[in-house]
């Protein structure tokens, strides 16, 4: 699999990753909501780690960072959530 192949998802994890840093920034200190999205953002500082490795571009390591992704966004859309809501 060749890197072009992992721009895109490294492209879209930084991103998140972003996100996630921002929504953590508003959140209550004490919310659990805060809690989750900072353990997001250590799931996806491990996942760029993984992604930008020179020896790991295989399918299973994509399909582990689109389930990673997927659990990121429903963090991020609860925090927003919450803030909506304050």
């Amino acid at each position: 699999m060749g890197e072009g192949v992992l721009a895109l998802p490294v492209e879209e994890v930084l991103s998140l990753w972003r996100q996630l840093e921002r929504a953590e920034g508003n959140l209550p200190a004490d919310s659990s909501e805060r809690r989750v999205v900072q353990f997001e953002i250590v799931q996806l500082r491990q996942l760029y780690q993984r992604l930008t490795e020179k020896s790991t571009s295989s399918e299973a390591l994509l399909t582990a960072a689109h389930v990673q992704m997927g659990a990121s966004r429903n963090a991020l859309r609860r925090a927003r959530a919450r803030l909506d809501q304050e």
